[in-house]
């Protein structure tokens, strides 16, 4: 129990940072603990979330956090510091080749900057999954993992092909980035790494835009 108390403190610390970081210095709010209404929505939603990943999520990426010396070990600092990297995520909308959204008509007329980075994307993620799939099936988790990924993805697109005439799916990076934290769970650094850069991509996208629908209408 100790341990879980260690790790649900560094994460809500991290998300208090990372939305500091993504509020203040990204979208330059005069208070950054404001959500994009102004209250403090965003903050305690993902307070709300620290000890749910910190149970579901980091046993083995963050680790037994039990004494003070746990939270200055290279691995953990190199979390922190990619978590926190990452929740300034937002400075890419001024990037124009990856100013970009996940939704049909963004996809559809993009330019080849964009469509080459999200090409690159694709083929990390897919790098990354394989990774991810041959230690699921080392530990005998295979046919669990491989469940929980068709559910994740699943659902979305069933949901997408049932409101197909009128609504559309947009993905926010708030959405996809917390739907794969829980994929990138493994004690070695090509999962600790990119779960960390999920979460500060999932903290900078409440953040700055709060939880947004997924489904719009046409």
């Amino acid at each position: 129990m100790k341990r879980e108390y260690g790790r649900t403190l560094e994460l809500a610390l991290l998300i208090a940072a990372g939305h500091m970081i993504a509020a203040g210095l990204v979208c330059a709010r005069s208070n950054p603990l404001f959500s994009p209404a102004g209250s403090y929505g965003s903050i305690l939603i993902l307070l709300a979330a620290a000890p749910l990943l910190g149970w579901g999520c980091c046993r083995e990426t963050v680790g037994r956090l039990e004494t003070a010396a746990d939270f200055g070990k290279p691995r953990n600092l190199a979390f922190c510091g990619v978590t926190l990297l990452f929740s300034a995520f937002g400075v890419t909308r001024h990037w124009e080749a990856v100013r970009f959204s996940l939704k049909p008509a963004d996809l559809t007329g993009a330019a080849w900057p964009v469509l080459t980075v999200f090409c690159c994307g694709l083929l990390l993620l897919s790098v990354l999954l394989a990774l991810h799939l041959r230690e699921a099936a080392r530990r005998g988790e295979l046919h669990r993992y491989l469940g929980a990924l068709a559910g994740v993805a699943g659902l979305p697109a069933a949901v997408t092909l049932l409101l197909y005439r009128t609504h559309y799916l947009h993905l926010h990076h708030y959405a996809w980035s917390l739907m794969l934290i829980p994929f990138f769970r493994y004690r070695q650094w090509w999962s600790r790494l990119p779960q960390a850069a999920l979460l500060g991509i999932f903290i900078d996208g409440v953040a700055s835009w709060g939880v947004e629908t997924l489904w719009y209408p046409r």
